[in-house]
């Protein structure tokens, strides 16, 4: 899982607003239709995160070998990554450790970068698999 702010308005601003611009010498720009959201994200910051981790983890390796050290087979385990790239190279690395343990534990890759009929199929299997006659 990924959490990433999109890129629609500054691919807007450049696609669409900055060719009309050009083209035509309009004056228009993209612009939020949330006037305060400072004070939005003041009044609803309830999250606190708080990294139990020290030392940090700097790579996929470190962060496998963590894995290793307290998930056991039985367990599921669900990994959130702040990056695509991360997310990908820790869902690799993870995928790549249980093959070499021979466990065949099932392993899922969802996030936005997933195509949206994929991610459909992914989140209807994982369902089935989280109902109470799944695993």
């Amino acid at each position: 899982m990924t959490a990433t702010k999109p890129m629609i308005f500054e691919l807007a601003q450049r696609e669409i607003i900055g060719k009309m611009k050009k083209e035509a010498n309009i004056l228009a720009e993209v612009k939020s239709c949330c006037l305060i959201k400072k004070r939005i994200y003041q009044e609803f910051n309830r999250t606190k995160i708080v990294p139990l981790l020290d030392p940090q983890l700097t790579s996929e390796d470190e962060f496998c070998a963590l894995f290793a050290k307290h998930w056991q087979a039985g367990q599921s385990c669900l990994i959130v990554c702040n990056k695509v790239n991360r997310s990908l190279a820790v869902f690799n690395t993870i995928k790549t450790y249980l093959e070499q343990k021979k466990l065949n534990n099932p392993v899922y890759y969802l996030s936005t970068n997933v195509l949206p009929v994929d991610r459909r199929g992914l989140i209807d299997e994982l369902k089935d698999l989280l109902a109470p006659d799944g695993i």
